[in-house]
């Protein structure tokens, strides 16, 4: 995935506050079995379509590619208030409904807060 969307690997990766880092590098994010993530992705439970196993690979259950088609029937979720892998690979959930994906701020170091940051829910 990193190299597929130029994800810069060596930076902090941040909540969208800003302030709040997640975890050090795009490899640990991706080791949240082995060595829990610093602090939650978001603060109370989100589920949060991923697609995604706990290694971060994609997985068939996307819902038809994320297009919210009613056809498809499995969507792979996340829980965002997890700090294991299940924080992008929690289960399975039906497709067609309104929930977030991730948005991650890759920093050289954690950011003082900004008021043009937007954290979404």
């Amino acid at each position: 995935m990193a190299a597929n969307f130029n994800i810069p690997t060596a930076e902090l990766i941040c909540r969208g506050d800003g302030n709040t880092q997640i975890v050090s590098n795009f490899a640990a994010l991706l080791n949240a079995d082995v060595t829990p993530l610093d602090n939650s992705v978001t603060d109370g439970p989100v589920d949060v379509f991923t697609g995604s196993n706990g290694e971060g690979a994609v997985t068939l259950e996307t819902c038809a590619g994320w297009t919210r088609s009613t056809a498809a029937t499995a969507g792979q979720v996340g829980a965002g208030n997890l700090t294991n892998s299940s924080f992008i690979n929690d289960g399975i959930t039906q497709c067609g409904l309104s929930r977030p994906t991730y948005c991650f701020i890759y920093a050289t170091a954690v950011p003082a807060a900004s008021s043009s940051v937007i954290e979404w829910e």
